[in-house]
């Protein structure tokens, strides 16, 4: 839904009313429908005989209408006013941005950085040309130590003709009282103007006026001071930055790419001219950029190389040992990929495992660097040949709602792992210790069996069954609301907690290379260790998935608009923006009422239960894998 011109101002105006961010402020069009029970309003009422949720303890997990809603709003906020080219509501975005912890803008970088396309191209161009001054004029770096902020202005004009630099009178105040006056008046005039139509000139003026000259900045210039100062950011800046500069090749945007590549060349240089700490992740990003560029090569050597899947390890680990050489020789660090705070000197190259797959992902374990004299290891998986940015995006999503899930109280036991993709085609994923469900039917014959193993861990088998119903109930939301596909029982893995997960997300919003799949993958083994579908757990478990759904209903505005503003390319060419918010709308059935929607959600759990041709569908992959050399 289009909102008017009118809906727009009234939208912008009460958000920056009494320069507050307000608590209630959604779209009419994406707000679900409440319960037309005003006796049962104030609570989220699983439809069924017992009507509450309990816990192990046996409380009631009981969640109140005000809970659960506007997770992040200023995020949703943020997005909106990023899909418009109007400077001062981009710039109004990123004031609003600046109120989230750094763990949070990590959180929702992926879309931030796609929002860098409708940035002003020329200024952006323009800080490069700054920062190139600032670089390599000594006589200019000498003026900013020692001149006032009227005078750099003005020796900034000499360079330049930055109209965007406001004047001196308008930065600088006699003192608070005075500023906050100014403020007041400049800003409550703008706001009941209403007016949307004032130039961006008029408003860089006001919103330097309000926010301060270091506070109105563009996106660009925010998301480069603000990645420079924290590790994981980063890492992560760095490599959305790098995969656009590629991928815009073969797309003919050339101006696109030209902007990745300055906003890239200026975040480098922001780390090359900080601090200590910010000079060495210049280098270790420099230097994994040209390890990751090594590891392509000796990967597509290994799996060019004929032969079984065993002749390709054998390959692969030779040519790592070769490559160990060099590394030892040169004493280089590089920064693990999927956790930034720590380095890795070596690979362990007789450790390496190549999985059954159509690239052959990888298991890689590496030496991690330090002071310490016993050096401990980290495994990886590296993927190379997969466009990874699909996972990402997903994985995503999956912290997003356990975030909002735990905010509220439900802890339902997710494994969010981390996925760095480092080039349209490979990155890196989070190892994290596991089997899939079908090695351990294979091997234990039931799931039941393999949580009373010493292999699956020390916890009691209660606790086991306990994250296995929880996970399982998140999983199941999850995969129903992303529409995530070709769910087998290879991509379904277990912890030794019995925390269950998915993994492998190539298929989404519905799309699956399966005939006719179950909206949620729940075979009878995953049922049976609960104990079976009249056993209390199997209650608790439809009533976590009851309440799990509802919280993300209540966010459902958030949700589809970070996979509206992902531009995910390998779902926008089966799919248009249009259709995938419909898709996403109805899978939260905005149209009814929670009740309705949450006895919705019991069904499909009963329809996905029984599901017989999936069973049929799941024992011909099982035939299918075992061919796999």
């Amino acid at each position: 839904m289009v909102l008017s011109t009118e809906e727009r101002t009234t939208m912008i105006s009460s958000w920056l009313k009494d320069f507050k961010i307000r608590p209630d402020v959604l779209t009419a069009s994406t707000n679900p429908k409440t319960t037309e029970c005003p006796e049962l309003e104030p609570f989220i009422i699983a439809p069924s005989t017992d009507n509450k949720l309990t816990n192990e303890d046996g409380a009631a997990l009981i969640i109140p209408e005000n809970k659960g809603k506007l997770h992040d709003d200023i995020v949703h906020k943020s997005l909106f006013l990023l899909k418009s080219k109007n400077t001062r509501r981009r710039k109004f975005a990123v004031y609003l941005l600046k109120k989230l912890p750094l763990e949070k803008l990590d959180l929702y970088l992926p879309q931030l950085v796609q929002a860098l396309r409708l940035e002003d191209f020329e200024k952006i161009k323009e800080d490069l040309h700054l920062q190139l001054l600032e670089r390599y004029d000594e006589e200019y770096r000498s003026d900013r130590i020692r001149q006032t902020i009227k005078s750099i202005i003005t020796k900034l004009f000499k360079f330049s003709d930055l109209r965007r630099v406001v004047s001196y009178e308008n930065i600088v105040k006699l003192d608070d009282v005075m500023k906050k006056k100014e403020k007041y008046k400049r800003v409550q005039s703008w706001t009941n103007s209403g007016d949307l139509g004032q130039s961006d000139e008029e408003y860089d003026e006001i919103l330097c006026s309000f926010f301060g000259e270091e506070e109105s900045q563009d996106l660009s210039s925010f998301l480069i001071e603000i990645c420079t100062q924290d590790a994981k950011l980063s890492n992560s800046f760095y490599w959305y930055l790098m995969i656009e500069c590629e991928s815009q090749q073969n797309t003919g945007l050339i101006d696109i790419q030209e902007m990745y590549i300055i906003v890239l060349k200026r975040f480098l240089m922001k780390l090359e001219q900080g601090s200590i700490a910010q000079r060495k992740r210049h280098n270790l990003l420099q230097e994994n950029f040209d390890l990751i560029n090594k590891l392509s090569e000796i990967f597509k050597e290994a799996q060019e190389t004929g032969g079984t899947r065993m002749k390709k390890t054998e390959k692969l680990i030779t040519k790592l040992n070769e490559y160990n050489k060099d590394l030892y020789e040169s004493n280089k660090k590089f920064l693990l990929p999927t956790d930034p705070t720590v380095t890795f000197d070596r690979f362990i190259p007789e450790k390496t495992v190549l999985f059954k797959a159509e690239n052959m992902p990888c298991k890689m374990t590496l030496r991690l660097s330090g002071s310490f004299l016993a050096y401990s290891e980290r495994h990886v998986i590296y993927k190379n040949g997969d466009d990874l940015r699909q996972d990402a995006i997903i994985l995503q999503l999956i912290k997003l709602f356990d975030d909002i899930w735990k905010d509220n109280g439900l802890d339902l036991k997710l494994t969010p792992y981390v996925v760095i993709p480092t080039s349209p085609e490979g990155g890196f994923l989070e190892y994290i210790e596991s089997k899939s469900i079908a090695n351990i039917l294979g091997e234990y014959g039931s799931l039941e069996s393999y949580f009373l193993s010493a292999e699956s861990g020390s916890l009691s088998h209660e606790t086991k069954v306990d994250n296995f119903t929880k996970s399982c109930a998140g999983y199941s939301i999850i995969t129903y609301v992303l529409g995530i596909g070709d769910r087998h029982l290879d991509n379904l893995l277990i912890t030794p907690e019995g925390k269950l997960f998915h993994v492998d997300f190539a298929y989404i919003l519905g799309f699956d290379p399966k005939p006719l799949p179950p909206p949620i993958k729940l075979t009878k083994d995953m049922i049976d260790v609960m104990g079976g579908s009249q056993s209390k757990n199997f209650t608790h478990f439809v009533k976590y998935c009851q309440t799990a759904f509802t919280l993300l209903r209540r966010n459902s505005a958030l949700i589809i608009e970070l996979f509206a503003s992902s531009s995910v390319p390998s779902t926008y060419t089966k799919i248009s923006p249009t259709k995938l918010t419909n898709r996403l709308n109805e899978k939260f059935f905005l149209e009814k009422s929670e009740i309705e929607a949450s006895k919705r959600i019991e069904n499909i759990i009963k329809m996905s239960s029984s599901a017989v041709l999936a069973s049929l569908v799941e024992k011909i992959h099982g035939i299918a894998q075992s061919m796999r050399s």
